[in-house]
């Protein structure tokens, strides 16, 4: 199931770099994720599976972006 495109988890890594910064650890960066994700309709209805997916590509993307911004 896709949820989000590409674009989309791009913007949501770029959203989470321009509030938070760069450098959030494990634990601080999903926390932010899953307040992201609590504001975009539909996804309180999406099982836990698919949760995890998005939050593995978001935070892929969120390390990829934040290295390409820091050079």
């Amino acid at each position: 199931m896709k949820m989000l495109t590409d674009n989309q988890i791009t913007d949501l890594a770029s959203i989470l770099i321009d509030v938070h910064g760069s450098s959030l650890s494990g634990s601080e960066l999903t926390d932010r994720i899953m307040n992201l994700l609590e504001d975009i309709s539909g996804f309180e209805f999406i099982n836990d599976q698919d949760v995890h997916h998005v939050i593995s590509k978001i935070r892929s993307q969120y390390h990829v972006t934040a290295t390409t911004e820091n050079h």
